[in-house]
């Protein structure tokens, strides 16, 4: 739908009962305007802290955290462009140094076959960790650097990944230029939980599993936060 020989699409689509005919034009991706939130982080129910977009710095990160770490939990929502540093965060949430992912790349010396190239481990040195909940958000527009870090956060203590299954694309980035001047894009890394279960093509799994309907999308609903929150409080 973003592509094609004319600058607009003819779609016809149902809403609340009628047929539509509507014309909508075709953009480039990066002209495309997303929302962003104007805070990084918000109070929720006076008890729960929930991380919605990447802070603008270290030091304002870390303000925010000292008042999480206050709270009966953190919600971290990775469907949009939350993301902070690990080391800004490993030794808050991690009760000991641990490995969240493993991966394979290609061995030169046998075309076709992988082998383990590298483990991804954090090393922590203070075991006075978050008692709180950790609660991961995602959707299927997690995905690449988000699912890596969705991985990160599922080892710390008392986490759980709440919403439905995200992209599938970890990896690197490798450009295969292609005659006529394409380009085909693709990873040539396997990246693998720590027990070496499969990440991409399936995605992040949730442990608990829940999407919008079209209901919930219609009046503003967001059903994946009111999870995370019910869980949180069901918690204690």
């Amino acid at each position: 739908m973003l592509s094609g020989n004319g600058p607009s699409i003819a779609l016809e689509i149902e809403r609340a009962g009628q047929t539509l005919k509507v014309e909508i034009p075709r953009k480039y991706y990066r002209d495309m305007a997303f929302p962003r939130h104007r805070t990084s982080a918000v109070w929720l129910q006076d008890s729960i802290m929930h991380f919605r977009s990447t802070p603008k710095s270290r030091a304002a990160f870390d303000s925010l955290l000292r008042i999480a770490l206050k709270s009966k939990g953190m919600i971290f929502d990775l469907r949009g462009t939350l993301l902070i540093p690990r080391n800004a965060l490993k030794e808050a949430i991690y009760d000991q140094s641990k490995t969240f992912v493993l991966i394979n790349g290609p061995d030169f010396s046998h075309p076709g076959k992988f082998h383990r190239i590298h483990q991804e481990t954090v090393e922590v040195n203070d075991t006075d960790f978050y008692k709180g909940q950790v609660v991961i958000l995602v959707n299927e527009y997690t995905q690449s650097k988000y699912e890596y870090f969705s991985m990160f956060l599922k080892q710390a203590v008392n986490s759980i990944i709440i919403g439905s299954q995200t992209a599938g694309s970890t990896g690197n980035i490798t450009v295969l230029p292609l005659p006529g001047g394409f380009n085909l894009v693709f990873t040539a890394l396997e990246v693998l939980w720590p027990d070496g279960s499969q990440t991409q093509s399936i995605g992040i799994q949730p442990d608990i599993y829940i999407k919008p309907t079209l209901s919930d999308i219609r009046n503003d609903r967001d059903v994946v936060l009111e999870k995370a929150i019910e869980y949180i409080n069901h918690s204690q």
